[in-house]
């Protein structure tokens, strides 16, 4: 939660996803009506336990809220 609470008060965070979730959101019905069965998106940073994890769960939330079921995958963090 206190990585979270950090994270969520940095502006450069917030944008960064927004703007990751802005891209996303815009092509993903493009890419389905090309009939393309899915869609990987990484997200990556230099830990890989913090601001990664962060933003792929918020993009998770959003992406999902949109367009269904998604699936996630952290593959560094245990």
């Amino acid at each position: 939660q206190p990585v979270i609470e950090f994270l969520t008060s940095q502006p450069e965070v917030l944008a960064m996803s927004d703007d990751i979730h802005a891209l996303i959101s815009r092509w993903i019905p493009h890419f389905a009506n090309n009939s393309r069965s899915y869609l990987t998106v990484a997200v990556g940073c230099t830990g890989g336990h913090h601001r990664s994890v962060f933003v792929a769960e918020r993009l998770y939330r959003q992406l999902a809220e949109q367009f269904g079921q998604l699936q996630l995958l952290h593959r560094d963090l245990s």
